[in-house]
């Protein structure tokens, strides 16, 4: 009898079961870093916002109105309430490119939530992976 090479059908579906299990751990894997990277950019850009507040407090004595902070022109809010601060730190990853994601309602995927007077404040943001809200307060 002649025997001839190549693989057998139950070879070659374990190698694509396996094949495929290791596709979907890459895929799950490469998922929950993009969604920590994103969240490590929304707190690094929380900070600095945080920190713009808190030049804000020390020039004017009071913190910024909600009105201020949420214009929806990025350069005007970084050149006249965050003096400073490039305008893509107003845009949480997620959001349009050049948008100001900073608003008074709740927290979200794409957004800072500001609630402010001239008092303190609260700067929140949603993280993507958790769910967890993450809260930067006034100092004073």
């Amino acid at each position: 009898m002649k025997r001839s090479s190549g693989f057998t059908i139950v070879e070659l579906a374990v190698v694509i079961v396996v094949l495929a299990i290791l596709v979907t751990v890459t895929v799950v894997s490469f998922g929950r870093v993009q969604s920590d990277a994103r969240n490590t950019s929304s707190d690094a850009k929380g900070v600095a916002i945080a920190e713009g507040l808190e030049r804000y407090y020390e020039t004017n004595g009071e913190y910024p109105s909600c009105a201020l902070v949420t214009q929806a022109n990025t350069a005007t809010v970084t050149s006249t309430v965050l003096k400073g601060l490039d305008p893509n730190t107003l845009t949480r990853a997620g959001a349009t490119s050049g948008t100001n994601s900073i608003d008074c309602n709740a927290p979200g995927a794409t957004n800072f939530a500001y609630s402010g007077n001239s008092s303190g404040y609260t700067l929140s943001y949603r993280e993507e992976r958790t769910g967890q809200i993450v809260t930067f307060t006034s100092r004073h």
